[in-house]
């Protein structure tokens, strides 16, 4: 007896990159459509200022294909600003021949990837954003390797935090975690960057002496010294991060974390992406402001109240935190043993040894490791348990 026919699996439909056309001939629009529609999802604008529209609402795409002579906006002047909002996109210049002197310029430029003379045929156009999507891939591609690279060493430097200074890798947890949600919020761009900086803000703590990091965490007074020392940690974190490529604005962060505080006025929403590292360092000082209320007593509704009416930071980065706290504040706790954990508690307390020595901190999200780390402690009795955890409210 034969059994039922086994079904073909499905294939995936090949993905369809956008391409971008802008023309201000309707008849030479229409031709693009119809020579890239069977491959290419194409969106069409009749002006420059029309492809900058369409950048900002459609994108992002995977080639920009324009004319050079365009009236109002040209070509060149195009590609020039749409280099600057999807540097990412590869750009195609369409030109006549008396202009090609122009469109070679523009190439050399660095801002046109290479150009087709008119008139041109389907066969030309299609070669030409072949050529354009492919490249777009690779970069694509090679930009997807770099930034799994960059996580890698990131999490391989928080992790050597986590082991000489758990106190502050505890704090950089919950840094990252209010850094995120303010990201989110507000749809920020690049909102990797500024969860990079907040989870290795506290970096510099690896080589601060331990009496000042026990007091700091404590909530210690610190002397006119211990506080000049301590104020050099985010020098010696942006010295480690520096020389790493694509680092560079995270490392300018946390440079600027402890002076992030500006008037509410100085900066608006719309100015927020010609200032990155401006904003990055004003979201670090915010959450550090706050989790330093937190930790030593204050409620989260108490220190936001007082932060917004201080006028030291944009009130939206204010009103983000307000969904973050409100979960936080509508969490359970329970005391559990280490053989209880599951990964996405939050530690609601310091975890010392039985010599008094600060292993993991509280704010922590529980993972695998940690509950290894935690089980095998328990075996040799180095840990006093059970121990205090968070657990999110269901919805």
């Amino acid at each position: 007896m034969t059994g039922a026919p086994v079904p073909e699996p499905v294939q995936p439909a090949p993905r369809r990159w956008r391409v971008l056309c802008v023309d201000d001939e309707p008849v030479m629009l229409g031709f693009l459509a119809r020579c890239l529609n069977e491959e290419f999802d194409v969106f069409t604008a009749e002006n420059g200022f029309a492809g900058l529209e369409a950048l900002t609402r459609e994108g992002p795409f995977a080639a920009i294909v324009s004319d050079l002579a365009m009236p109002r906006m040209s070509g060149a002047e195009f590609l020039s600003q749409a280099l600057a909002r999807a540097p990412d996109a590869t750009r195609v210049l369409l030109t006549a021949c008396t202009e090609v002197g122009i469109a070679a310029a523009a190439v050399n430029a660095g801002q046109v990837h290479r150009f087709v003379t008119k008139p041109a045929d389907s066969y030309s156009i299609q070669l030409a954003v072949r050529d354009a999507v492919v490249r777009y891939q690779v970069v694509m591609a090679e930009r997807e390797v770099l930034e799994q690279t960059l996580q890698r060493s990131a999490q391989v430097l928080v992790q050597l935090l986590a082991l000489l200074q758990p106190a502050a890798f505890g704090r950089s947890e919950r840094l990252a975690e209010y850094v995120q949600h303010m990201a989110a919020s507000l749809q920020l761009p690049g909102a990797w960057k500024f969860e990079l900086a907040a989870r290795l803000s506290q970096l510099g703590f690896v080589a601060l002496p331990p009496e000042i990091v026990a007091k700091v965490h404590a909530g210690q007074e610190l002397t006119q010294g211990e506080h000049e020392i301590l104020s050099f940690h985010p020098c010696l974190a942006h010295q480690l991060l520096a020389g790493i490529p694509r680092l560079e604005a995270v490392a300018e962060m946390i440079l600027h974390q402890d002076d992030g505080q500006v008037a509410a006025a100085a900066r608006t929403v719309n100015a927020w992406p010609e200032d990155e590292v401006g904003l990055g360092a004003q979201m670090l000082s915010l959450a550090l402001e706050l989790d330093v209320g937190v930790t030593h007593g204050r409620s989260a509704r108490a220190m936001l109240g007082e932060l917004r009416s201080s006028h030291r930071y944009d009130p939206r980065l204010v009103t983000a935190c307000d969904g973050l706290t409100a979960k936080k504040e509508a969490s359970l706790h329970r005391l559990v043993s280490p053989r209880e954990l599951e990964a996405g508690m939050t530690l609601d307390e310091d975890i010392r040894s039985s010599r008094g020595t600060l292993l993991i901190a509280r704010g922590q999200e529980v993972t695998e490791v940690t509950m290894r780390r935690l089980i095998q402690m328990e075996e040799e009795r180095e840990i006093h348990n059970p121990f205090r955890v968070l657990l999110r409210r269901a919805a």
